[in-house]
């Protein structure tokens, strides 16, 4: 079904993914899988089955496109995978109230939250998530499976590596070096680089003992 997708998850992004897709006109029907099997009011009578079911022949035959709406970074990025490797299409679903430079790249599995701004000569790897009325400045490479998370500012020529995580109205000055797998917690000011595996907070951001 090429006018249908399937969203996996069933929570806030998928909340949020939804709206997207409705806004946007992107597929015509929406249905749901997720661990829970609980069908709430959100996904009514579209919540087919388990995560799993996706990977199920007839789903398959079924479903030629998907998305992955779940918060935790390193299942999301090895379920897009998964779902690449059985022959998925993965879009990137943007809300239309965010501006995206021209010239200037969203990867697949993305979701680009309302009132997003990613300036010029930004690329953005896959399944990364910019929250809402996060901003991204120039010239900065964003990795897969990063979660900006709501009102974050980053600034020009920052780095920020797969699987890291930017706490909300947190802030992240120029020509900053960020690993992968970081956690920097809400409201951080990150005047130095990052190394993988850190967990800073505060301003300026620190390490997290």
């Amino acid at each position: 079904m090429n006018d249908s997708i399937l969203i996996l998850g069933n929570g806030g992004h998928a909340k949020i993914a939804s709206e997207i897709i409705s806004k946007n006109s992107y597929f015509k029907n929406i249905y749901y899988l997720d661990d829970s099997n609980e069908k709430t009011n959100f996904v009514q009578d579209s919540l087919l089955g388990e995560l799993s079911f996706a990977f199920d022949n007839e789903i398959c035959r079924k479903f030629k496109n998907a998305f992955v709406a779940i918060g935790n970074s390193q299942i999301r990025v090895q379920i897009i995978n998964k779902l690449i490797n059985y022959g998925y299409n993965i879009p990137t679903l943007i809300h239309p109230t965010s501006c995206i430079a021209e010239n200037s790249k969203i990867d697949y599995g993305c979701l680009i939250n309302a009132n997003v701004v990613v300036q010029p000569n930004v690329s953005v790897s896959y399944g990364s998530i910019l929250n809402t009325s996060s901003t991204v400045d120039h010239d900065c490479k964003i990795g897969s499976g990063v979660h900006i998370c709501p009102g974050v500012n980053i600034a020009g020529n920052v780095n920020v590596g797969n699987n890291t995580f930017i706490g909300i109205g947190s802030s992240v000055i120029n020509n900053i070096n960020i690993g992968e797998n970081v956690m920097i917690g809400a409201g951080s000011v990150v005047i130095n680089d990052l190394y993988d595996n850190a967990k800073v907070y505060g301003n300026p951001a620190r390490s997290k003992l």
